[in-house]
């Protein structure tokens, strides 16, 4: 039971997917997992929060959330009564990490409390070696857990209003209903949300207090404009925050590991936005994957693992930019508080670059690909990896997912990570929609279906976060875009990228505007494909008429290539490269291209899909709709070629 919790884990969030459009495979693949979702977790009589209790109750809702579904969905309700009736119980860090990002991303203000009473417990469970295990903290006896929940989830609990019978319970709720006294002695933003539950709010926001008046107790102010809910403070104390050599000593570290650390690390996370104290147990997190790193860049399953593994780099990734995250946020709010000196590593940090290219060589290796510089010992037979083995890893596939959206990277070791997974998920998802277990302890197919909602909805567990590392850390591609040149790495100490040619030209064309004209020439008309990958490098990190006109003359370059070198093209794994293919596709004018144009239509990257209409439509001199897939393939099998 504990081991398939592990599966459970992992963080969340992205943005909300709409109606699946004709012909769009991931779309497809989304709402048919949706519809798994919603029947494993429709209101039952007895429904107990599926195969995992609160850990698989709370994944799928994220998951449901994620993919789209409002919050007055059956399925969602549901969840979030089981979830809000029972998350004063929870003491396993999955759990009650895993109720704090649920609640977060729910966005009802009546649930800060409770996010605020797991945060502590979530604090209080980190060893002093800045990890955790599967249990995080104390538990209330019987008389403290019925007061809290008096307090607590009379304020916030799922109910219907009390003139409806309420369809879970037996007696169809109608015996006495407890009525909604507003409470006098809390600040007006803990007042109760009128019921039934209101609508998502579409950014979940930190609680705000006006400035504190100077007669307010300084034990309850976490900082000068958040305050920790009345009940919650006077349990403060009993949490060991990891501040003294006592409270250190007292959590010894040899039952920790990092996939229960990975996911507190996003649960403290979330936490810290509601006025939990965490600054210490972030600087804690921080210095522990700062002193277990790898030879290879990646990290093991326990701290004093020197050995990595694909999904632990995930997990050092992650962690690392947490405690990244939570710098930025002091810099930017507190420049004048002693603990927001940067340290030298700053936000290009090279332990994450480290990561990274390690996280780049096991996606390469995966593929079947030599990888760039040391790593990790391989499997016998010679092979790390079987060709389909880590993309239908769920546990792993999820993992990767986080740290490509936390560090807002289109590609990892220049592979497009995003395509690369969801084609496994695409080959493996079954007819009823769900993923099969697979690959990771204690798997199932409930499981693997909240994980690969949560991939293909490129979900984030804290958008705040996000926000803070945009454009801050970039992929040091270990393994380089097709056609480039691959440069080994020989020392693991190494943490400066070594540029290939591709990106040393893409680099001097973004640095120099006013030599930009004549570069984009160079690139367009010079023989090699560093010019066409340089383009490609050149064209996601540029907008507005610069973007254009490189992308302009990526369509010129290709459109001398043979028709069978851009039908390859089209399926590059770079979306730029995609872009220019279907751009020169229309502008060759062969008719050959027609076949993969339509397939094209049914591309992740709407610019393509778009690209390759406009092509069809010059090609074939049809208006057919860029959504009607099956209206283009009747009519190119009707001219009989």
């Amino acid at each position: 039971m504990r081991a398939g919790l592990i599966l459970l884990v992992l963080g969340c969030f992205g943005a909300p997917i709409l109606a699946a459009p004709e012909g769009d495979p991931i779309q497809i693949a989304v709402q048919k997992g949706i519809k798994y979702l919603q029947g494993t977790h429709r209101p039952v009589q007895g429904y107990n929060g599926g195969s995992h209790g609160m850990g698989s109750a709370t994944l799928a809702g994220l998951a449901l959330l994620e993919a789209g579904v409002p919050v007055s969905d059956p399925a969602v309700m549901n969840i979030t009564k089981y979830v809000r009736d029972n998350a004063l119980t929870q003491t396993g860090t999955y759990e009650v990490s895993l109720t704090i990002m649920f609640l977060d991303r729910l966005g009802q203000k009546a649930d800060v409390p409770i996010i605020q009473f797991l945060g502590l417990r979530l604090i209080g469970g980190q060893n002093y070696q800045g990890g955790w295990h599967y249990d995080c903290g104390y538990a209330l006896n019987a008389a403290d857990e019925a007061r809290l929940r008096r307090v607590f989830l009379n304020e916030t609990r799922l109910v219907l209003t009390p003139t409806k019978p309420d369809p879970l319970k037996k007696d169809g709720g109608k015996k006495e209903p407890v009525k909604d006294v507003p409470r006098t002695d809390l600040p007006s933003e803990f007042v109760p949300l009128p019921l039934p539950m209101q609508p998502l709010l579409p950014k979940p926001t930190p609680m705000v207090m006006p400035p504190p008046k100077k007669d307010v107790p300084v034990q309850k102010l976490v900082d000068e404009n958040t305050v920790l809910h009345p009940e919650v403070v006077k349990w403060a104390k009993l949490v060991n925050l990891p501040t003294t050599n006592a409270g250190e000593a007292a959590r010894p570290g040899n039952n920790e590991d990092n996939s229960n650390t990975q996911f507190a690390a996003l649960g403290v996370w979330c936490a810290r936005k509601y006025g939990v104290p965490c600054d210490k147990a972030i600087a804690l997190l921080d210095k522990r994957f700062r002193t277990s790193q790898s030879d290879d860049g990646g990290w093991g399953y326990k701290y004093e693992q020197r050995s990595s593994t694909p999904a632990m780099t995930c997990a050092g990734l992650i962690s690392l930019a947490v405690a990244l995250g939570n710098r930025e946020n002091v810099l930017k709010n507190r420049p004048d508080n002693p603990a927001a000196k940067p340290d030298a590593a700053g936000v290009d940090d090279p332990f994450v670059l480290r990561g990274l290219k390690c996280l780049g060589n096991y996606i390469s290796q995966a593929k079947g690909l030599p990888p760039d510089g040391p790593v990790a010992p391989a499997k016998k037979g010679g092979k790390r990896f079987k060709i389909d083995e880590l993309n239908s890893n769920l546990y792993f596939l999820w993992s990767l997912e986080r740290v490509g959206v936390i560090y807002s990277l289109e590609t990892i070791g220049n592979h497009d990570w995003y395509t690369w997974g969801a084609d496994g998920l695409l080959q493996t998802q079954q007819a009823n929609g769900s993923w099969h277990n697979k690959g990771y302890p204690g798997a199932n197919d409930e499981i693997n279906t909240s994980l690969a909602l949560l991939f293909l909805s490129r979900a984030n567990v804290a958008r705040d976060l996000t926000a803070l590392l945009n454009g801050k850390t970039k992929d040091p591609g270990v393994a380089v875009l097709k056609g480039g040149n691959v440069k080994l790495i020989p020392d693991p100490k190494v943490v400066e990228p070594i540029e290939t040619d591709a990106q040393r030209l893409s680099r001097e064309l973004i640095a120099t505007p006013a030599a930009r004209p004549a570069l984009i020439e160079k690139l367009r008309d010079s023989k090699g494909t560093a010019f066409t990958d340089a383009l490609a490098l050149a064209a996601v990190r540029l907008s507005g008429e610069p973007q254009q006109q490189v992308r302009e003359a990526m369509v010129k370059r290709l459109s001398r290539m043979t028709a069978a070198t851009l039908r390859e093209m089209l399926t590059d794994e770079n979306a730029e490269i995609r872009l220019g293919a279907a751009g020169a596709a229309g502008a060759k004018e062969d008719r050959q291209l027609i076949p993969a144009l339509i397939e094209v239509l049914m591309d992740k990257n709407g610019a393509v899909a778009s690209s390759a209409h406009v092509s069809l439509k010059r090609l074939s001199g049809k208006e057919f709709p860029a959504t009607a897939i099956s209206v283009w393939r009747e009519w190119w099998k009707s001219q009989g070629m």
